[in-house]
């Protein structure tokens, strides 16, 4: 996807936020989010996508060729088909949607306040206090939570700093970002199933009393601790102080303290979002974090916290930014009063990141092997269970056919026996394995020798059984990673 189509992404989508149904119900975030994904890729599906311009909707700002696009969408023979197959109708409706968008948009009649905001990439940062990062693994989300802090804390648009990262290196930035982290403006954390509220604000936690060497017997006393987010607000909310030379008052000896507000933005990273229990988590805090409820808003609360009595607000200067691997749980099944809370920004597969990745003495189109392999999953299990391209950047740094069927071997089978639960047929046609010839088949299928197995006078019914067994023979051949995408071609 072009930058231009992205932000007319998002500005669809700002608009969409404006827009209600005929009985004057808003459209919920997840129904925003499915048009926009139906209408960047569903296009792909059509039996005559080779005949459209375009497959990626907001790849066209004219309203009249798009008028002509979507016509000949409509006359696809599976056009119904792919609504039919989501169980919805969000292909159909979004095409609908955004070519009133794009009407809109001709007229002048859109609010220039919503055309602004999608237009700006720093408001995609530097405007929305919560911020999740979501998609299928492998797409970069922990490595975009180095870029989009930086960028909070630097007061940058977002462009800026992934403009910096792709021309002078990611290094560069991650250096700054572990720097803002040693000086305490960034913290990190990781949600897991047994996170709870008394690690996250505050608990009580058992303390060991002070024992003479020699003795063998111990007093447990408790203590009201605070937890890791509440210390990090506590140090947002803290005044700065600046010291500055004061010699010719005091001959060289002392120095004025002045106190100013602070003015720094925080970040707090919380990895994996979703595999926490985010009522038990949060508590109180699910109100506090609205960025209309800060500290310094018109709007801010306090509120008394359980264990120390302490009255808190979260500062209006710190940031959450969270991922969610979306393979663990969609966003439909996030906990309501966060995804209210939450803006949403997608990270999706981008096979184009590969293309400049080689294997020696191999001529292989990791792009296109990627987009297949993920178009598969799509449309045999969901698009939230996609391979990111983030696992197969190992080869820039080894690009050899070994590192290429370790990689197939021990990560991408494995991935996709979970998300198959083992059902090998549709991960032999996710690898294309049915298209292949049998030395070049990753999954090779066998029929059940019934009579070997059991002895001619069985009375058992095996006709139909199959086996199958990995080939490993395929992960060291190049044609079997060439026959995924380009079928007939293996050797």
């Amino acid at each position: 996807m072009s930058e231009q189509a992205g932000l007319r992404r998002e500005k669809f989508k700002k608009w969409m936020e404006t827009q209600t149904y005929g009985s004057g119900k808003s459209f919920a975030s997840k129904t925003i989010n499915s048009y926009a994904s139906a209408l960047a890729g569903a296009a792909n599906k059509l039996t005559n996508s080779a005949d459209l311009a375009v497959t990626n909707m907001f790849e066209v700002d004219d309203l009249e060729r798009y008028r002509e696009l979507k016509k000949l969408i409509r006359q696809a023979e599976n056009f119904a088909e792919i609504d039919r197959k989501n169980q919805n109708k969000d292909f159909e409706n979004g095409l609908d949607r955004y070519e009133k968008f794009l009407q809109e948009q001709e007229s002048g009649a859109m609010n220039s306040s919503i055309m602004q905001s999608a237009q700006s990439s720093e408001n995609l940062s530097q405007l929305d206090k919560n911020i999740i990062l979501y998609g299928p693994p492998g797409t970069g989300k922990t490595y975009h939570t180095v870029l989009y802090s930086v960028a909070i804390i630097e007061k940058k648009p977002l462009q800026d700093v992934l403009d910096e990262a792709q021309q002078s290196g990611y290094e560069s930035v991650k250096a700054r970002y572990e720097a803002y982290k040693t000086a305490g403006q960034i913290a990190f954390t990781t949600f897991h199933q047994s996170y709870g509220y008394e690690e996250f604000m505050e608990g009580i936690k058992p303390v060991m009393a002070d024992r003479e060497p020699e003795s063998t017997s111990g007093e447990v006393s408790y203590e009201i601790a605070p937890g890791i987010f509440k210390r990090f607000c506590d140090a947002a909310g803290e005044p700065l102080t600046d010291e500055r030379s004061a010699a010719e008052k005091h001959d060289g000896n002392e120095t004025d303290v002045a106190i100013r507000e602070n003015d720094r933005n925080y970040v707090f990273v919380i990895d994996e979002v979703n595999r926490g229990n985010i009522s038990k988590i949060f508590g109180e805090l699910i109100t506090l974090i609205e960025p209309s409820k800060r500290l310094g808003m018109p709007e801010a609360i306090t509120l008394q916290l359980p264990y120390s009595g302490e009255s808190f607000g979260v500062p209006g200067n710190v940031y959450l930014l969270a991922t969610m691997n979306t393979a663990d749980r969609s966003i439909a099944r996030l906990d309501t009063a966060l995804r209210r809370r939450f803006t949403f920004a997608e990270m999706m597969p981008v096979p184009e990141q590969l293309s400049a990745m080689r294997v020696v003495g191999e001529q292989l189109d990791f792009p296109q092997m990627l987009d297949m392999i993920n178009r598969r999953i799509e449309a045999l299990y969901d698009r939230e269970h996609m391979l990111g391209h983030a696992y197969f950047l190992g080869l820039g740094q080894e690009p050899t056919l070994e590192k290429l069927g370790h990689l197939f071997e021990h990560t991408v089978i494995p991935l996709l026996q979970e998300y198959f639960y083992e059902d090998y047929e549709k991960i032999r046609l996710v690898l294309g394995d049915n298209n292949k010839n049998a030395g070049d088949q990753f999954i090779i299928r066998e029929s059940v020798q019934v009579n070997e197995l059991f002895g001619r006078n069985t009375e058992i019914d095996m006709d139909e059984r199959v086996t199958y067994r990995i080939n490993r023979e395929a992960f060291g051949r190049a044609a079997a990673y060439r026959g995924i995408y380009d079928y007939g071609k293996s050797e």
